[in-house]
């Protein structure tokens, strides 16, 4: 797989996703690859003692076990837009979000790196990237893939 570097704060959509797994501990130690049926990126792991697609980006979650969803899916690995997952993600790493009306925009920082805001058209993007230049840096490498074009690549 083809990686590319972004600047998080052009992170969006499903490389955005593919960043906070990255940095999510329940997805922590899944070996992403892009998969066969059709799914965008499947995240293998042990289960029940043998490697096994345990995940999915776009159809399933890498926080199935702890959420009580089947391993095959019922909803997308998408803390950018789903609050279950993103809301989650928010209280762990102690993020703030504000909207600034001046700049028509949502602004996060967390608590570890308050000097790190990030901003975003949505409170959950701008806290994923807040999330994600806190533990990665301003520059994250992603598959190139998930990049859409004149995406703020390094």
């Amino acid at each position: 797989m083809t990686m590319t570097g972004i600047k998080v704060s052009f992170l969006e959509g499903r490389a955005l996703d593919w960043a906070v797994a990255q940095i999510d501990r329940f997805c922590e130690g899944l070996e992403w690859r892009p998969a066969a049926e059709g799914r965008a990126w499947a995240g293998f792991g042990k289960v029940d003692g043998a490697q096994a697609a345990c995940a999915y980006l776009s159809h399933g979650s890498c926080l199935s076990e702890r959420m009580r969803m089947r391993r095959d899916g019922i909803e997308p690995y998408s803390p950018s837009t789903n609050w279950s997952q993103g809301g989650l993600l928010i209280e762990a790493h102690r993020a703030s979000i504000e909207w600034y009306g001046d700049l028509e925009e949502w602004c996060a920082d967390t608590m570890e790196t308050s000097a790190v805001n990030q901003f975003g058209p949505s409170p959950l993007i701008a806290a994923c990237r807040a999330i994600v230049a806190a533990e990665i840096g301003d520059v994250v490498e992603v598959p190139e893939q998930l990049v859409s074009q004149g995406s703020g690549k390094v």
